[in-house]
Parts: C-alpha cells; structure tokens; sequence
C-alpha cells in the first residue's frame, strides 16, 4: 500500500488542473460512496431497529465514503500531509474555477 500511494503522490503532481480534476473524479469514482451504500441505507432506515444506537452506528458506517480510510496511511508516508495539503488546494481551484 505505501509504495501505491507514493505512486499515486509523485504521478498526480505531475498533471495539470484539468488532468488532476480527472483524477480526482476518479478516485470518488472507486472510492466514494458506492450504490450498494443506497440499498444498506434504506434496510437500515425500513427496518424497525430494536437498538436505536447500534442501527446509527451501522448508519454511519455505511454513509462513511472509503476514501476516509486512505487518509491516516497517506498522513503516514512521508510527505503525505503535504499532498494531502496539495490536494485541498487543487480541491478549491478547481471548485472556484467553475
């Protein structure tokens, strides 16, 4: 996994904005929420739970996008705060660009 996201790290800096923007729709693509999240959702939400707590917390754990558990092994590596960093900003270019 870490030389996967030292790859990831070195090949996204080398694109430009519309190349990245790409990227990044990419990875929400594979990583995001997923269609099979919408079907969980509405078994949890339909069924009549006896343990509120334990069906909010399966809730939230299906609502929760994959790419959220990439972020502490990125932080990790070296220099992956910094890419994470690069990254927002890119994020915030690229929204502000529209």
């Amino acid at each position: 996994m870490d030389i996967l996201i030292s790859a990831l790290s070195s090949e996204y800096k080398k694109l430009n904005l519309d190349e990245k923007e790409n990227a990044l729709k990419n990875l929400v693509a594979m990583f995001g929420l997923g269609s099979d999240v919408l079907s969980e959702v509405e078994k949890l939400v339909s069924t009549r739970a006896t343990n509120q707590l334990a069906s909010i917390q399966q809730l939230r754990s299906a609502l929760t996008p994959r790419y959220e558990d990439m972020f502490p092994i990125i932080t990790s590596q070296p220099g992956g705060l910094k890419f994470l960093i690069d990254l927002r900003a890119d994020l915030l270019k690229i929204t502000l660009a529209r």
